[in-house]
């Protein structure tokens, strides 16, 4: 039961983020803030899904996308996943 909730979760968090046309970096920090309560809910350690959310983040937002404003939603997963 709740390994069905967080996949549910996981999968409508990134349903969320591959619709979206371009993803910025607000997209990305809304992704992991999505996946971080999805496994909390999930009785993941709370640092383990704080840390699971930061590598996201990073990821995502970090140094070789810093000069570009917007991101290809599937690259962008396939990067950060």
């Amino acid at each position: 039961m709740v390994l069905d909730s967080l996949s549910d979760r996981l999968k409508e968090s990134l349903k969320k983020i591959t619709n979206i046309g371009l993803v910025d970096k607000k997209a990305v920090i809304e992704l992991s803030s999505d996946i971080k309560k999805a496994l909390i809910a999930a009785d993941v350690n709370i640092t383990l899904a704080k840390e699971i959310a930061q590598k996201i983040r990073d990821c995502g937002t970090g140094q070789e996308y810093k000069d570009l404003e917007i991101f290809n939603p599937k690259k962008l997963l396939k990067k950060m996943l």
